[in-house]
């Protein structure tokens, strides 16, 4: 019976295989755990307090700079776009160019029939050419005193009024031609040959790709934090893998009426349109703002709340946890402006403090970076 109790404490003071195998699994979790952060530091472990505190991550509290990335999504915009119209009523002969076509500035992109147009200049042009006669034989008999002053002026007003109707019907039998009042590429074209087309009513429209800009429309808590030369770093759907930077062109000064959204246009360099950019691609754009300089700032997970107050838990100079109540202002990511409570150089816990005790001993394992 005494040889039976022996053999069995001997037996349970033993440590079985699988309570070792769950020992060492633990510490290697643990291991991992705190190696898991890559923004951070390790701190080695010293004979002399490797065994003493609890493993943390901490975080080293510095000035640093807070700001809000604004993400934006919108299209590329040319920065003219212009409806060529029609200057004159009539059938429309011929349309020359097509969409995508590049004009240049003067070149004939629609031809309308202006026959009577032509037809009233041909008349214009032999009264001028009589009254033009009448003045001359005016002139030499004047010379010779046959006729008076009178009927001399009265030959040259004859002159002036049908040079005039000359230049009118000049300039209306030119309106048969739509000329392109810059270099673009036709966007739309509004007309075929065959239809009848009235004045002031669009026949073409072009675009200037060869100064493309990018567009958004933001809220008007965004558009004040906005400011002129403001640089966005501006990605096209159409070119992937490409980053472009894109200054800030202009704010609208005003909302638009139904989205009360505002106007944002970037400035896109020269040369998009080469590689096959147009108007109405997808563009994306990136930039920082509401920058603040000079702030304490702290991950936000450092921060526990009780009550109404936030604190954190401070590491002192004996490596123990002192509660440390603090004042927070605005949330950037994963950072949070600490308004009041902490200064440059206080080392905190850089997890939540919750399950900590005020006076824990602490041993620090890692530090985060600012």
């Amino acid at each position: 019976m005494t040889l039976f109790r022996r053999t069995q404490w001997k037996r349970s003071s033993t440590l079985s295989p699988s309570h070792t195998f769950r020992t060492i699994l633990a510490s290697l979790w643990v291991v991992v755990a705190l190696s898991g952060c890559s923004d951070a530091t390790e701190i080695p472990a010293s004979p002399a307090n490797s065994n003493q505190g609890l493993a943390i991550a901490a975080f080293d509290v510095q000035p640093t700079q807070l700001y809000r990335v604004l993400n934006l999504t919108g299209e590329v915009v040319p920065r003219a776009r212009i409806q060529v119209a029609a200057r004159a009523t009539g059938a429309v002969e011929a349309v020359t160019v097509d969409e995508g076509h590049r004009v240049t500035a003067g070149q004939i992109l629609v031809r309308i029939d202006v026959s009577e147009a032509r037809a009233e200049l041909q008349k214009a042009e032999a009264e001028a050419a009589l009254a033009r006669f009448n003045y001359e034989r005016a002139s030499r008999l004047r010379e010779r005193n046959v006729t008076s002053d009178a009927e001399l002026e009265s030959t040259r007003a004859a002159v002036q009024v049908t040079e005039s109707l000359v230049r009118l019907w000049q300039t209306r039998a030119a309106y048969g031609q739509v000329l392109s009042p810059v270099d673009g590429v036709v966007s739309r074209r509004f007309v075929e040959p065959g239809e009848a087309v009235q004045a002031q009513s669009p026949v073409v429209e072009l675009v200037t790709l060869d100064d493309l800009q990018a567009r958004f429309m933001v809220s008007e808590r965004d558009a004040v934090q906005l400011q002129a030369g403001q640089v966005f770093a501006v990605r096209l759907d159409a070119l992937p893998g490409q980053v472009i930077d894109a200054p800030l062109l202009r704010v609208a000064p005003s909302t638009r009426e139904q989205s009360r959204l505002v106007q944002v246009d970037l400035s896109l360099p020269s040369g998009l349109a080469d590689q096959g950019i147009g108007a109405g691609y997808t563009v994306r754009g990136s930039a920082r703002t509401d920058v603040r300089d000079d702030v304490m700032a702290i991950p936000t997970a450092a921060i526990g709340r009780a009550e109404s107050s936030a604190f954190v838990m401070v590491v002192d100079e004996e490596n123990r946890l002192q509660r440390r109540t603090v004042e927070t202002g605005v949330v950037r990511g994963d950072r949070t402006e600490i308004v009041q409570g902490l200064s440059p150089g206080d080392r905190i816990l850089a997890t939540s403090p919750l399950d900590m005790r005020e006076g824990q001993p602490v041993r620090v394992v890692r530090v985060l970076q600012p």
